[in-house]
């Protein structure tokens, strides 16, 4: 929000773009550079890298004990029981918010084509963008979550914490 429209027109020539949910750089989600950050997680971890995804590969399946630091590393961040490429995921959220302007949704082969996913993975996706699940009957379908503010929340602002000499300032 604080970039003037020519500082983003200039981010967006190089390269960089600005998604809801993620900014990245395109260029970065090409094979060899996943594959190159892949390798470099495993030395900075000091442990071997688990495969790279295949050339092409948009989404994958989350393998045991495999950190989601890695995952995000090569540009594929977790979304429940899968990890999808960052530029894929960017399209299923805009998707399901699309979806949800119009109420509650059912997960649909579209999304999961979207997902590069079955259809059964999706419900723990979309838990991960934020939707909530709603069971009526035989049928499911997702809501956004509720995004209400806790009072809590609230005063735990900056501009809300009590004074220094407060008793409990050291609890703000």
């Amino acid at each position: 929000a604080a970039l003037s429209p020519a500082d983003r027109a200039t981010l967006t020539r190089a390269g960089v773009r600005f998604g809801a949910e993620w900014i990245y750089l395109a260029p970065l989600l090409r094979p060899a550079a996943v594959g190159l950050r892949a390798v470099l997680w495993s030395a900075a971890a000091d442990q071997p890298a688990p495969a790279a995804p295949h050339p092409g590969r948009l989404g994958l399946p989350r393998a045991d004990g495999v950190p989601a630091d890695f995952y995000r590393t090569i540009g594929y961040p977790v979304l429940g029981p899968r990890a999808l490429r960052v530029d894929r995921l960017e399209a299923l959220a805009a998707a399901a918010r699309r979806l949800a302007r119009g109420g509650p949704f059912a997960a649909t082969p579209e999304l999961a084509s979207l997902a590069d996913a079955r259809l059964v993975d999706l419900p723990g996706m979309l838990a991960a963008l934020g939707y909530r699940a709603v069971v009526e009957g035989e049928t499911t379908t997702f809501v956004p979550a509720s995004r209400r503010r806790s009072a809590v929340r609230a005063e735990t602002r900056p501009d809300a914490r009590p004074a220094l000499g407060d008793r409990f300032a050291a609890l703000g």
